[in-house]
């Protein structure tokens, strides 16, 4: 990466016009002010990501969001610009998710061999409440597909067979397989994106 670095605390009222590669040029060159603004530019887009692909409970995305982020400024120099800077940080995220899904497969590990069992967490009535509603709105948007699209979703995104496995079964093709599931789950997408209007 090659530029004019730009001091960031020269830049009025925090309203910052650097692109995102500027601003990890100035994450690598070691620029205090930098890391926040990059911070605040992506940590939705990152939160968003890691809750997507873990399904974890939310202070553990936040300490993965961290990490992410830890990570990304510890790595900067690293940035080559072979792609947007926005997929390379969801990147470094992907990597962070999957050690944290080792690290608790581990412990969980552990903690049988010790037979220590955690305890059951107990979910509060506004929780139970919103997990409901959001079971109503997939099972809403299921029962609008029809059913082949249906069955590929539900033996492959429900009940975890593998698409090689579910397609033998259906007597598919892979990629028959893969486009209904993927026409499933855009079409259980805009259903659930559409009743939340």
């Amino acid at each position: 990466m090659t530029g004019e670095v730009i001091p960031i605390a020269a830049l009025d009222g925090g309203r910052l016009d650097l692109s995102d590669a500027q601003l990890i040029t100035l994450c690598a060159c070691g620029d205090r002010a930098a890391p926040e603004v990059l911070f605040r530019r992506f940590y939705k887009d990152v939160h968003r990501f890691l809750a997507r692909i873990t399904r974890e409970e939310r202070w553990e995305i936040d300490d993965m969001v961290q990490d992410t982020f830890v990570q990304i400024f510890k790595s900067a120099a690293r940035y080559n610009g072979k792609s947007s800077v926005r997929t390379w940080l969801l990147g470094v995220a992907a990597n962070v998710a999957k050690n944290h899904i080792r690290r608790k497969s581990r412990m969980r590990r552990k903690m049988k061999a010790l037979k220590l069992e955690p305890a059951p967490e107990i979910a509060g009535p506004s929780r139970l409440a919103g997990r409901r509603e959001e079971l109503r709105q997939v099972e809403r948007a299921m029962s609008l597909l029809d059913h082949d699209h249906l069955v590929v979703f539900v033996m492959c995104a429900v009940e975890g067979i593998p698409g090689t496995e579910a397609a033998k079964l259906l007597g598919l093709r892979n990629g028959t397989l893969w486009r209904r599931l993927h026409e499933a789950r855009k079409q259980i997408a805009e259903e659930i994106k559409g009743g939340a209007r």
